[in-house]
């Protein structure tokens, strides 16, 4: 005789700002080696589109409710935006 255990176990995490995969990554992989399947990630803001890059598959993941850009010093002085 064979069983089948159909439980999933879906999980989101939730981070205020992301600029890069630490946090992300931290909060994703005790979901994942508890065996669940991270299925969203929650942002209230991602800063510029490193993370992106950083967080590879994941990023498709990412529901933010906003983005900021990443400020540098301005060749007039002051700061503008990065390009």
């Amino acid at each position: 005789m064979t069983t089948t255990d159909h439980t999933r176990i879906d999980a989101t995490t939730i981070d205020d700002t992301t600029i890069d995969n630490t946090t992300i990554d931290n909060t994703t992989r005790a979901p994942r080696s508890a065996g669940a399947e991270v299925v969203g990630i929650g942002c209230l803001l991602v800063e510029g589109d490193a993370w992106r890059g950083a967080l590879g598959d994941d990023a498709a993941l990412v529901h933010a409710l906003g983005e900021i850009p990443v400020f540098e010093p301005a060749p007039s002085g002051g700061w503008a935006p990065r390009a």
